[in-house]
Order: structure tokens, then sequence, then C-alpha cells
């Protein structure tokens, strides 16, 4: 089974979003400073690649340690959903992706490289007509395969993780 990473990953930070809520609410959390702080990280992690676009978070969200909310971000117009937990009462909280974002290109890429080098050339690999994709771990992704030699086929790939590691879990020949 070989892997790849199709994609970065928005890397998790530890925020402080809350010390003084510009809120009328004192136990709300600042959401505008969780934005802020998801929009820099979706820019470090994505820009050079994609467009980062507008960041929703819901409109009001109580302070409460543990308590896990999500956000999401949109990367070339596809939501990227990330995951905000609560770490203490104060404000502090954890932003982290919970679904991977992945590059079409850099998954055709891969299936082509991975077929030619077991034999089978391509001519072309398509995984969809998006630049990115998101998906959640565990899932799979099915690309469509034209050989050189003319014939056509699959490859199927499982989404690992949130990093957008993928592992190729079949190339196969279409019948007929």
């Amino acid at each position: 089974m070989a892997r790849f990473r199709c994609g970065l990953a928005l890397v998790g930070a530890l925020v402080l979003l809350a010390a003084c809520s510009t809120s009328s609410e004192p136990s709300q959390l600042n959401l505008a400073k969780a934005e802020r702080a998801i929009r820099g990280l979706a820019d470090k992690a994505y820009r050079a690649e994609a467009d980062v676009g507008p960041v929703r978070c819901p409109s009001k969200v109580r302070m409460q340690q543990n308590l896990v909310f999500t956000c999401t971000v949109d990367i070339d117009g596809v939501p990227l959903g990330i995951r905000v937990r609560q770490q203490d009462k104060k404000g502090n909280v954890r932003i982290d992706q919970s679904q991977a974002l992945m590059f079409t290109k850099k998954m055709e890429d891969f299936v082509a490289q991975y077929s030619g080098q077991h034999g089978a050339p391509t001519s072309g690999v398509t995984c969809g007509t998006a630049k990115v994709l998101v998906r959640t771990p565990g899932a799979k992704v099915t690309c469509t395969i034209d050989f050189a030699d003319g014939t056509h086929g699959t490859a199927v790939l499982g989404v690992k993780n949130t990093d957008a590691q993928v592992a190729l879990l079949s190339i196969k020949p279409s019948k007929g």
C-alpha cells in the first residue's frame, strides 16, 4: 500500500480568545478573534497554493471548558471544517482541522507516478474537477485512469488523516 501526502494541514494552535470579551455577555467567547486566528493559520498553510476565503463560526458560543464547536474556512471555494476546543474557562482554545484538504493535481501525479513505476504508464489521471477536495479521515477518493496502451481503469485512495495523507488502496483496469 503506497502512501503519500496530498496537501498540507492547518497546524493546530492554542489561542487565547476571550480574556476581555467584546460581547455584551461576558460568558461568550470572542469569536472575531477565533475567526482571525483560523484565517491566519489557513493563510499560512494554504495561501501559496490556493485562495483562502471567508471563515464562518457560530454566532455565539458560551465559554465552557472542553466545549467543542466547528467553524469553516473556504479554500478555493470549498468549505474546510475546523474544530475548536475550549481548553479552559478563560477562553484558551485549540484549533485543528477536522477534515483533510487534498490538492487534486498532487493526487493525480501520485497515481500516475505509482502506476508508471509498476509497469502501467498512464496518459492521464483524473481525481475530480475541483482544485481541492475535502474529505474526512477514512473516506475514499476514486480516480479514473487512462493508461498509455489505450485502456482505462480506476484508482482508489484512502484518506488516512487530517494531514492529507492518503494510501493507494487499489488500481484496477476497467472490465469490458
